[in-house]
C-alpha cells in the first residue's frame, strides 16, 4: 500500500507529500529490517537446538531478502532524481519479496529439491519480463538489471552454503547475539 500511495502522490504531482512519505519510509524501512532480522534471529536460535537443513536454508533466504530489499531501496533513493529508475527501484522492493513470500507459502506444496529454486526462479522470470518490456518500449532498465544481477548468486549457492559447518557456525554466532535491538 505504501508503494501504491507513493506512486499515486507522484502521479498527482503532490511531490511535497511524496517526499514526506519518502522521509517517513526511512523509519518504515528500519522497522522492516528489524522485524526481518528478528525473525532470522528466531530461526538461528532454533538452529542451536540441532542442525536443521531447512532452517539453515531459510536463514540464508532471510539474509538474502534483507540484502536485496535494502539494495532496491538504496537504489531508489540514489535514483530519486531520475523518475523512471526511481520508480523501478522502488517497485523492486516488492519484486524481491516474491522469493521469501513463496518460500513461506509454497514450502508445504513443493518437493524439497524444488523449494530453494521456486522463489528465485519466479523473481528472475518477473525481472526478465520487466527488462524485456522496458527494452520493447525503448526505456532503460538499470534498476531491473541491477536487481537481477544481485539476485542470482544467493539462491544458486544457498543450498550448498546452508549445509556447511561455516554457515552453521555463523548461524550459531548470530543466535548468541541475543534479542535483536
Amino acid at each position: 500500500m505504501w508503494v501504491a500511495a507513493q506512486a499515486t502522490l507522484a502521479r498527482l504531482r503532490r511531490l511535497d507529500a511524496h517526499r514526506l512519505m519518502g522521509r517517513l519510509a526511512i523509519a518504515v524501512a528500519l522497522l522492516f529490517l528489524w522485524v526481518t532480522l528478528a525473525l532470522a534471529h528466531q530461526n538461528a536460535v532454533a538452529l542451536r537446538l540441532g542442525p536443521d537443513p531447512f532452517r539453515a536454508w531459510l536463514l540464508l533466504v532471510q539474509f538474502n531478502a534483507c540484502a536485496l530489499w535494502s539494495l532496491a531501496l538504496a537504489a531508489g533513493w540514489w535514483w530519486r532524481g531520475k523518475r523512471g529508475e526511481h520508480t523501478r527501484a522502488m517497485a523492486g522492493t516488492l519484486v524481491v519479496m516474491v522469493d521469501p513470500v513463496l518460500a513461506r507459502l509454497a514450502w508445504p506444496l513443493l518437493p524439497a529439491p524444488a523449494l530453494p529454486y521456486a522463489g528465485p526462479a519466479a523473481v528472475w522470470l518477473l525481472l526478465l519480463a520487466l527488462i524485456w518490456r522496458d527494452q520493447r518500449e525503448g526505456m532503460r532498465s538499470r534498476a531491473w538489471t541491477l536487481l537481477l544481477a544481485a539476485s542470482i548468486p544467493g539462491p544458486l549457492v544457498a543450498p550448498t552454503i546452508a549445509r556447511t559447518e561455516a554457515w552453521l557456525a555463523l548461524a550459531q554466532a548470530f543466535a548468541r547475539i541475543g534479542a535483536v535491538p
